[in-house]
């Protein structure tokens, strides 16, 4: 029996030293384990959606089309995703990451909360990256640019405060008038892929994989 849950945040191989699974195999474990749908968000990309695509459809899965994001002019969020809905939406998408692209060097982007009024009909799920006095400004931009579409990501990170982050966050969400979503950063697909995604953040982070 299926779950009625969804993989909101996969990262595949195309998300350079991030990502460790291609698309195809996330795609296939989530199927796996019983989600009933899964979002690939590499970052500022959707060059692994024909593959998650395919696979979906081999294994009967929704899929759902999106991107990840850094907005660099609010660094109170760790990251922004966009989930397109629909075909207009995805069209949206694709656009916005193409001028994203163009403002920066090969292999990297740019991308400005002014950009963001470009993609009126994708979701919005934003994911925090502090949850001191510095985030109420970012989140209550992006809520009034997705109206009734932004949600708040959710993360354990299997610390000493996670029920107090989860509380800040709940907190957050009601000052806003967001709901809260569970968000999991997914980076691999299966355990046997974790000490390549280990090698792969040692050389991002250019530090020994120790």
């Amino acid at each position: 029996m299926k779950l009625s849950a969804a993989a909101l945040n996969c990262l595949s191989n195309f998300s350079f030293l991030k990502g460790a699974s291609h698309a195809e195999d996330l795609v296939a474990q989530a199927h796996k384990l019983g989600y009933a749908a899964i979002a690939i968000t590499d970052e500022c990309s959707v060059s692994g959606m024909v593959r998650a695509h395919v696979a979906a459809r081999e294994h009967g899965m929704r899929l759902i089309c999106g991107a990840g994001f850094a907005v660099h002019d609010c660094p109170a969020l760790e990251a922004l995703l966009l989930l397109a809905p629909d075909r207009e939406a995805w069209g949206d998408l694709c656009e916005l990451i193409t001028r994203a692209r163009r403002r920066s060097a090969k292999g990297g982007y740019r991308l400005e909360l002014a950009d963001l009024s470009g993609v009126p009909g994708c979701l919005a799920i934003a994911l925090p990256h502090t949850l001191h006095a510095a985030i109420d400004a970012a989140i209550a931009r992006i809520g009034a640019l997705f109206p009734a579409r932004a949600w708040l990501g959710a993360a354990l990170a299997y610390g000493p405060d996670d029920r107090g982050k989860r509380d800040r966050l709940v907190a957050l969400g009601e000052r806003h008038a967001l709901p809260v979503t569970l968000c999991e950063r997914i980076l691999f697909a299966v355990r046997e892929d974790k000490p390549l995604h280990d090698v792969l953040t040692a050389v991002r982070l250019k530090k020994p994989v120790a």
